[in-house]
This record gives C-alpha cells, structure tokens and sequence, in this order.
C-alpha cells in the first residue's frame, strides 16, 4: 500500500512539472529549428547574393557570388559599431537606461514618420496592376458599384478583405496616395512595436536600442510606403496586435487583449498570409495558458484565431448583404501550391500566369474542377521529386534562395512605377549610380541580420527561455515552410524578415555581453598574475 502511496505521488509531481517540461521542449525545439533555417541562410547569404537585373524587370532573378571575407569583416564592423552607439547612449546609472532608450524611440518613430512623409510626396508612384484593381474596386462598391465581383475579385476573394479597409480609409478621401501616407504610419507603428515588444518581453536595454536601429536602418521597409497592397498594414498592424496581446498576457490587461484581438483581425483582413502568423501566436499562448495553469489565457489563445476569422466572414457577409452577389471560392488555393512547384524562366515556383490561365481556361472558373486539376498535377510533380531527389533539392534550394536572399525584397521592383520620369535622388536609387549601392548595403544588412539570428539561437539554447520570448521565431518558421509551399516572391517573406529584426537586436546584445564578460575575467586573471609577480620580486 505504501509503494502505491509513493507511486502516486510521483506520478502527481510529474503531471505538476508537466506543464514547464513541456514549455521547455517546445523553446528548445523551436530555437533549434531556427537556429537550422538561420544557418542555411547565413551560409548563403555570406557566399552568394541574388537580385533583379538592373532594369529591374521581373523576367529573371540574378544570382552572384559574395566575399564571405568582406561579410564577415561587416558584421565585426556593425558590432564594434554597436558597442560604441552603447557606449555613447547607455552611459551613466543603468537605472537611467531604459528611459533614455525610450525617447530615443520616441524620436526615431517621429522622425522616421516625417522622412518617410516626404519620400511619399517627392517620389510620385502610382500603383498598378493587382494594386490598383483592389483600388479601383475600393472605389467602385463604396459607391455602390459592386459589378467586379462576377470579375477579379471573384478569381481572387483573398482581396476583398483589404478592399474592405481601403473603403473604409478612403471615405476620408484623398485617393492612393492617402494610402502611402497611411503606410507610412504603419512603418512607424512596426517601428515602435519591435521596441517595445523587445523590451516587455526580454528587459534589455541594449537589445531595445539596437532594434530601434535595426529597423530604422532595413531601407526596404522605407521604399514599400509607396506600395499599397497591404503589405505594410499587415505588418504595422500584426507588430502591434502581438506586443498588445503579450502586454496584455503578462500584465492581465483586458483592454490591451481586446485591442490586440481588433488590430490582429485588421491585420489578416489586410493580408491573409498573416493567418500564418496568427497560428504562431496561438501555438504560443496555448503553451503559455498551459504553464500558467490559466483558463483565461487558454480562452485567449483560441480567441487569437476565432476573432480574425470572425472579422473575415463578417466583412464578406456585409458584402453579400450590400452587393445581393454571393461571395464564391474563386481560384483555389491548391492552385497557387501547384505553381510553387513549377520551374518557368523566372525561376523555381516564381507567377507564371498558370492559376488564372488554368482557372478561366481548361477549368471554365469551376472551383472544383481548378482543384482537381491542381492537386492532380501536384500528384505528379511529387512523383517527379520522388523519382529525382537531386532535381527537387535543387529546385527547392533555389526557390528558398531567390526569396530569402534577395536583399532588396522586391522593394525596387514592385515600386518603379512612377506616375512621371523620376528625378534627383529618386532616379538615382532607381535607375542611376546610387541602385548599386542600396543592393549592397541591403546585402551586408540582411547577412549581418542573419548572422545575428545565428549567435541569439545559440544563447536560447543555451540560457532559459518562456514560450512568449519565442513567439516571433514560431512564426518564423511557418513563414520558412509557406516559403516553400507557395508561389516564389522575395517580397512575401518581408512580414518574417520583420520578425527577425528584434532577434538580430538580441544577438549582436549577447555577443557583445558574452565578450565583455570574456574580457573582464581575463582582465582580472592579468591582474592578479601581474601582482604575483609583483610579489615574488619583492621577496
């Protein structure tokens, strides 16, 4: 009966712990896994760099050979510069530091909103193509014209919820360029979410400095204010919905929740790739529910996903309501899978037209049919992968490299179009000598980015570590296998290369104090060598 007894409880103590062993597992797990995919990407982006030609047309994406020397020499360049920007701002009573650090982000948020402000007004780009047509329909249905939707918007129904929020901008007036003024506030938004985030989750003033700097620095994110296809909305919105609700989590916040969960649905409204990202933040809040032995954060995490897919019928119900026209599946997503597998002269699983060609055409716009057609065709691509390993190896190693080391994502290509011949600096960054240079700069920042990722996901495994700490890399990870599943652009793993930010901010933060550490011990270990000898000469 006593062995019962003990066995008993050993089992209770068990389950107790089983909460924290399984926390500890899943952040082990996911550095682990992030610690693989920064590897891979930082030996590429050391050794080679890809890029669009000069012209920046979309036919082909061009792939160089790097000097791994001159990366290298970089990134020690970016920490000594790191240090030094430590040296000069985090100086004086470490009590000090965290609000000096503060308005330091106050004013890089500030500024970065006027410069960006003033890149709007002087660069004078239009949107074109998918851009202007979620516009135009925009225009249209808050007119009460809702004819596109038997035509675009019915082959793409992913547009409607960012249709729906451009309505909604737009009754203020002001056209598309109010939506460029609008991204730029989104930048902002990203800007200050990223600090602030870094600094609730972790508490490292240094780490939140040199996020602040990190990216005021990644110029991509200054160019794609002109692009109006909701790529900055998702981003501003889903860095501001996730420091709310890890705020609010941490805190017991009800208001920071529920506006987390209100800036999470405007995000996947605007994008709906963002649902991968949402996955990333209910895996994460499930994990942290669990350890905190909390129904209200279990409620939580299930909420982070129910309310944005709430927000998305809502929106195309009003439309329904509006338009009389019921909402159909339009291209199927299987379709955008099957051409991520399809090599064309633009490169591995790049848009070859096959989803609206196959869809209008050999599918006559039936849903069904186009879905059977597509994972018929996956079918047999897969069987081709299988037959051919170093085939499929090959093809998925380029279409990772051309999305994850193309160091400008897109940011040249997608918004070169100008409503009048560009002048002064804007033709020189486009078209002129200053193009080159914006590819290399972007080149040494994503390698010293990738760099940086390396050196904090050895520490993670090193040091401990809460699920929260580990949410953007969660998501990370989904963006790295959606990489690889859907259509090929460098441009839709932007939103991840954001999240990774604050990871290079932690690296270049651990390395610094790992080496000041090192140098102190060996500075007292001189020390007290110099004063036996000191000693010995003495006697």
């Amino acid at each position: 009966m006593t062995q019962v007894r003990r066995s008993l409880e050993v089992v209770c103590e068990l389950m107790k712990k089983m909460p924290e062993t399984v926390e500890k597992v899943c952040v082990k797990a996911v550095h682990g896994m992030v610690l693989l995919i920064s590897l891979i990407l930082g030996y590429w982006a050391v050794r080679y760099t890809h890029g669009y030609p000069s012209n920046l047309s979309e036919d082909s994406i061009l792939i160089e050979p790097d000097s791994p020397g001159r990366n290298l020499l970089v990134f020690g360049g970016v920490t000594v510069g790191a240090w030094l920007l430590r040296r000069a701002v985090l100086r004086g009573e470490e009590a000090l530091w965290k609000k000096r650090v503060r308005r330091i982000a106050i004013a890089v948020t500030l500024g970065m909103g006027l410069l960006l402000t003033l890149w709007v007004s002087v660069c004078h780009i239009t949107p074109v193509w998918d851009q202007m047509q979620v516009y135009l329909d925009a225009m249209d249905f808050k007119a009460g014209n809702f004819r596109d939707m038997t035509g675009y918007i019915y082959m793409c129904p992913h547009q409607y919820g960012l249709t729906f929020l451009y309505e909604i901008f737009l009754a203020f007036g002001g056209g598309y360029r109010l939506l460029q003024y609008i991204n730029v506030l989104m930048v902002m938004c990203t800007v200050w979410s990223s600090y602030a985030l870094v600094e609730e989750l972790f508490g490292d003033a240094r780490a939140s400095l040199y996020v602040i700097i990190g990216d005021l620095l990644f110029f991509p994110l200054w160019l794609y204010t002109n692009y109006v296809y909701g790529e900055l909305l998702s981003i501003g919105f889903s860095m501001l919905g996730i420091w709310l609700l890890v705020r609010g989590c941490r805190r017991k916040k009800n208001i920071c929740v529920l506006l987390s969960l209100l800036t999470l649905s405007v995000a996947v409204l605007a994008r709906s790739n963002v649902l991968v990202v949402l996955i990333a933040v209910c895996i994460a809040m499930l994990i942290y529910s669990l350890r905190q032995r909390s129904l209200r954060l279990l409620a939580v995490a299930a909420l982070t996903i129910l309310v944005p897919l709430g927000a998305i019928g809502a929106m195309r119900l009003s439309y329904e309501l509006r338009s009389g026209i019921q909402i159909q599946g339009g291209i199927p997503s299987s379709m955008y899978v099957a051409m991520g597998m399809q090599r064309s002269t633009g490169g591995a699983g790049v848009y070859n037209g096959y989803n609206n060609s196959v869809f209008r055409g050999e599918a006559g716009s039936d849903e069904e049919k186009a879905n059977q057609i597509a994972l018929s065709y996956i079918r047999e691509r897969l069987g081709e992968f299988r037959e051919d390993p170093a085939m499929a190896r090959d093809f998925y190693k380029e279409k990772i490299q051309e999305q994850w080391n193309e160091p400008t994502f897109c940011s040249l290509v997608m918004t070169a179009t100008f409503e009048q011949p560009p002048t002064g600096m804007v033709e020189k960054l486009y078209y002129g000598e200053w193009q080159q240079n914006y590819r290399d700069y972007t080149n040494r920042y994503l390698t010293v980015l990738y760099l940086g990722v390396i050196l904090y996901c050895v520490i993670g495994l090193v040091q401990k570590r809460d699920i929260l700490q580990c949410l953007l890399l969660i998501g990370v990870i989904g963006g790295f296998l959606f990489s690889i599943l859907w259509e090929a652009k460098s441009r839709y793993v932007l939103p991840y290369i954001v999240l990774l930010i604050p990871y290079m901010a932690l690296g270049l933060s651990a390395l610094q104090a790992g080496l000041g550490s090192a140098l102190g011990r060996l500075g007292k270990t001189l020390g007290k060598r110099g004063d036996s000898r000191n000693e010995t000469g003495e006697n």
